[in-house]
């Protein structure tokens, strides 16, 4: 009898590599909807186009295991949640069916808003107080829900120092699509000076749109590095 193994989980859980694992230790097909669009979108964020995606890999999956074959699926419905087109609810709903907790979505909902309402921040933090001494205005432009955001923002006393404060749910809008960057500029009030802007993100992708709209970029790889490069930039 083939095995479908369904993986579902928030985001950096370990979903891809947990799939990966699977797949080197038991002969099975792996299907997982993000590499087919960048492989074939090379826009992870094109909604319409991730559904077909997502639908031709749900058929493949089903002719597969009718042949015998046991199949590797991720179910990743924080795509569509972190921009805003489900809800809370809808995202818990979705990604609990078919294991116990399913049916169980608001409990499970509280719980996750509880641990990032006491999730202590890294000790990047440190900088950030030194730059608002400094006069710097600061902003945050997160891929993430405001439901998990604002408590972990109030919990570490973080909050007062950006302004604006810019998370994808509420924009329905995600990183790296040149769209949400535009966005920022005009909020922020540069959108005639991005050259005055310094964008600090961990991944690339993200420092290279922002540097093809005009800003400096600089790539986070640890809290030492963030302060070299701070220094050298005259910064702190």
């Amino acid at each position: 009898m083939s095995t479908l193994h369904l993986i579902c989980g928030l985001p950096g859980s370990g979903k891809s590599t947990l799939a990966k694992k699977l797949e080197s230790e038991h002969p099975a097909l792996r299907l997982t909807p993000d590499e087919w669009m960048d492989r074939i979108v090379g826009d992870g964020y094109n909604e319409e186009k991730r559904t077909i995606v997502e639908t031709i890999q749900y058929e493949i999956a089903e002719q597969a295991l009718c042949l015998g074959i046991d199949v590797i699926l991720e179910n990743d419905f924080w795509s569509l949640y972190k921009v805003g087109k489900i809800s809370e609810l809808e995202y818990w709903k979705q990604t609990l069916k078919q294991t116990p907790f399913s049916g169980k979505e608001e409990e499970v909902a509280m719980e996750v808003r509880k641990h990032f309402a006491t999730l202590k921040a890294a000790d990047i933090i440190s900088l950030i107080p030194k730059l608002y001494e400094n006069k710097y205005n600061l902003a945050i432009l997160s891929n993430h829900v405001t439901e998990w955001v604002w408590p972990f923002l109030v919990h570490n006393n973080l909050n007062h120092f950006f302004d604006p404060i810019l998370i994808s749910s509420e924009i329905k809008l995600a990183k790296p699509q040149p769209e949400i960057f535009d966005y920022l500029l005009d909020t922020i009030g540069y959108s005639n000076k991005p050259k005055s802007c310094l964008f600090i993100d961990d991944k690339k992708e993200n420092i290279q749109v922002a540097q093809w709209l005009g800003m400096q970029g600089l790539q986070f790889k640890g809290k030492d590095n963030l302060e070299e490069e701070f220094k050298k930039r005259n910064i702190i």
